[in-house]
Order: C-alpha cells, then sequence, then structure tokens
C-alpha cells in the first residue's frame, strides 16, 4: 500500500507499437495511479512465474513511461504474511467497525508510545467503559484505515505492537 497514492485507474489506455515490432502489438496495463506528488505510474500485475515471459514487453512499456516521465512497476504480489495481514483487516474495513470521535481520540491516545494490542486494548476499554470485543473492530478499523500502524510483515497477534 502506497499511501501516496490519490487516484487509481483500471486499465487506462492502449499503448500501440509501432508496425514491424517484434512480437508486439499493443499493450493494455492493468492500472494507471495518480501519487499525492502529481507523479503518474502505469502498474501491470503479473504472477510471478509470468514475469519472465513478458520481459520484452514490460522493458517496452518502461521505456514509453520513462519517455513521458512515469514510473512504471510491476506487480507480482504481496509477501504472505502481509497479505494474510491485510485479508484479516479487510473485514474490518466498514464504517459499522468505526469507532466515534472520543473513542478513536482515546484509542490513539492509549496507542501514542507503541504498545501490544491487547495492553492498548484494556487501557482504553478502561478511559472509555466500552466492551473490548467493540474496542477490538475499532482498533482494526484503524488499522485498516491507516490511522494506527502495526508490522504487517508478522502475523497480527494481541501481543503485535500497534503505534499511532
Amino acid at each position: 500500500m502506497d499511501v501516496r497514492v490519490v487516484a487509481i485507474a483500471a486499465q487506462p489506455l492502449a499503448l500501440l507499437w509501432p508496425h514491424n515490432t517484434k512480437g508486439q502489438r499493443d499493450h493494455v496495463p492493468d492500472f494507471f495511479v495518480r501519487l499525492s506528488n502529481g507523479d503518474g505510474r502505469l502498474i501491470d500485475v503479473r504472477h510471478p512465474d509470468r514475469v519472465e515471459k513478458g520481459a520484452a514487453q514490460f522493458a517496452m512499456t518502461r521505456a514509453a513511461c520513462n519517455e513521458i516521465g512515469w514510473q512504471y512497476e510491476i506487480f507480482t504480489g504481496l509477501p504472505g504474511e502481509r497479505s494474510q495481514n491485510l485479508r484479516w483487516l479487510a473485514g474490518y474495513r466498514q464504517d459499522r467497525h468505526a469507532p466515534d470521535n472520543d473513542t478513536a481520540v482515546a484509542i490513539r491516545t492509549c496507542f501514542a508510545k507503541p504498545a501490544a494490542l491487547q495492553t492498548g486494548l484494556r487501557r482504553a476499554s478502561t478511559s472509555t467503559g466500552r466492551p473490548l470485543n467493540i474496542l477490538t473492530a475499532n482498533v482494526l478499523h484503524l488499522l485498516w484505515r491507516q490511522q494506527l500502524s502495526a508490522d504487517l510483515g508478522i502475523p497480527l497477534s494481541m501481543n503485535s505492537e500497534i503505534w499511532s
């Protein structure tokens, strides 16, 4: 997740290669993203096993991007732990899991210094009087929304360090 992304377009354009370009007729990149600093980035999504097969096409796409000042990326997937954590956190992305403003402030205060999830939850429960199960959903929602942080490269657990 790149927090600098402000806009995304799926299959935004077609690159048409000149006649007689060996083995290439056209290419439709998977995504275009606009970054907060105004830069553009084309992204092709491929399974890692298919990157080598498309190497010539990717090289041509990268050259076209370089010529117009865009970034280019070949996305082959997230590392396993990060992917699993994001799938789990995605279950809390709905607004029904969002804390009210006072609770959100209390939660962020409890995690102002990095703390284990269970420790911060107990602090938040004491300060708000809200049940742990509701606060857990609130914290996971805030993690999904990137209003709280954790190392998503390791499995999330009640011992995971969380910070605001």
